[in-house]
């Protein structure tokens, strides 16, 4: 079999992998008859010789190609961008001269690795009935792809699974797929839970699928499965991750409550989190409150303004009314005293841990 396993959710690609992995037996032999190529640096031979090879005291031979189809693309891009830059400097050469081996669509592939690329397709009809491919990327793999036209082909079909890893529906339905995921994932492990268990379960998570399953093994743990698990065990059980303690900081400081976000980042320092780990936390949320303000200002409701800025839903419900209570000027200022803030520590002006409180204090008075 040929799989092409694709999508954003690790978690997801790490299962799908693992369920191929059981065909070949028991762990020590698939170890002897298991091999990785990297897709950035493989050749044609490497391809080869991995996939011939007879398996050794098992059924089946594992071959994963990682991250070859995202290399040709960024390789395209960056042609791209050459020809581009080439053709603004000349004003003469089109789109389908861009690069140095132009494709379709004006695409721009290095000759080697579209030569490579080309291998691979022609080789995808000779993998053999013993040997199972696994081409495992980390984002998605659009439809137009050569190497996914190839594998949706009437030829290969047969011998061919493609797995998508990654919730691909309208944005602002994706905090229903994962309460529905959570659910399914419940049940196929048997554990008994509460629907709005389930709900303040992804609430206090988020989107991280392996930390919502540790956090579900966590939980059924406690309760031993003897009963449902609620809401209050979920409260008592799962801390929020530390994007939400990060949250909760800046809810404090738009609300003036400097000592409630002091004593916040108090307990995020004291949970081993590293000061410049944490600024960083603080300048993403901040971001995004003034991209949200801007977008407000021009009138914008909070589905257009998390369409535009391609936040979850559930990030919006939160930073929609955090936004409301900071001025425009106020936000601009905190992102001028946070880039302050990060220079003073990497220079070593002043001492992380008194410079981040010093800021958090600081910002808490201003809004």
């Amino acid at each position: 079999m040929i799989y092409l396993i694709h999508g954003d959710e690790e978690f997801l690609r790490a299962e799908a992998l693992a369920e191929i992995k059981t065909a070949l037996g028991p762990p020590e032999f698939a170890q002897l008859n298991t091999a990785e190529l990297d897709g950035a640096r493989f050749s044609r031979a490497d391809l080869h010789h991995a996939c011939d090879a007879m398996p050794f005291l098992a059924p089946r031979r594992l071959v994963i190609l990682n991250g070859a189809l995202t290399a040709f693309a960024r390789k395209a891009q960056r042609g791209q961008g050459k020809g581009r830059g080439q053709a603004d400097a000349a004003g003469t050469r089109s789109a389908e001269d861009a690069g140095p081996s132009a494709g379709e669509g004006g695409e721009a592939l290095p000759a080697a690795a579209k030569e490579l690329r080309g291998a691979l397709i022609a080789y995808l009809a000779h993998v053999p009935e013993s040997t199972d491919l696994v081409l495992l990327e980390p984002a998605l793999v659009r439809k137009t792809d050569p190497v996914s036209k190839a594998l949706e082909s009437a030829a290969l079909a047969p011998r061919v699974r493609i797995l998508l890893c990654q919730y691909d529906g309208e944005w602002w339905k994706q905090d229903e797929w994962l309460l529905n995921w959570l659910t399914q994932r419940a049940r196929q492990r048997k554990i008994k839970i509460e629907p709005a268990a389930t709900r303040a379960l992804t609430e206090l998570v988020g989107h991280d699928l392996r930390l919502l399953d540790q956090e579900l093994s966590k939980l059924l743990a406690y309760s031993a499965n003897a009963r449902a698990i609620s809401v209050t065990d979920v409260k008592l059980l799962v801390s929020g991750v530390r994007e939400r303690s990060v949250f909760e900081m800046v809810e404090a400081l738009a609300g003036g409550n400097g000592k409630q976000a002091v004593a916040l980042l108090q307990s995020l320092l004291a949970a081993g989190e590293q000061p410049l780990g944490i600024l960083g936390m603080i300048a993403w949320q901040f971001r995004l409150l003034l991209q949200v303000k801007e977008l407000m200002s021009q009138g914008q409701s909070q589905d257009a303004a998390g369409a535009a800025l391609g936040q979850k839903p559930f990030t919006m419900k939160k930073a929609w009314p955090q936004a409301q209570r900071f001025s425009l000027a106020t936000l601009e200022w905190a992102m001028e005293r946070l880039l302050e803030t990060d220079i003073a520590i990497k220079t070593g002006q002043m001492e992380d841990r008194l410079a981040l409180t010093m800021l958090v204090a600081e910002l808490s008075q201003s809004r």
